[in-house]
């Protein structure tokens, strides 16, 4: 059960890192852009999608881990 609760953390951190890598690229793709390049409040944009996607891989090394560990005393 306790396994259950964590592949679904660890599914739903898999789902947000993937959509965050998308949204950076996109912004970084804009930023070509010199009007987007020169917007502090867009830069500043992507730089918090950074930050947050680094959170999230965090979260979804922890998770991996716990799951690993779970499974490990399964068997």
């Amino acid at each position: 059960r306790e396994i259950r609760k964590v592949e679904k953390t660890v599914q739903q951190t898999e789902n947000d890192v993937s959509r965050l890598e998308d949204e950076i690229l996109e912004m970084q793709t804009e930023l070509s852009n010199p009007e987007k390049a020169s917007d502090s409040e867009f830069v500043m944009q992507l730089q918090k999608k950074e930050r947050e996607l680094e959170q999230k891989i965090y979260e979804w090394e922890i998770s991996s881990e716990q799951l690993e560990e779970l499974k490990a005393k399964l068997k």
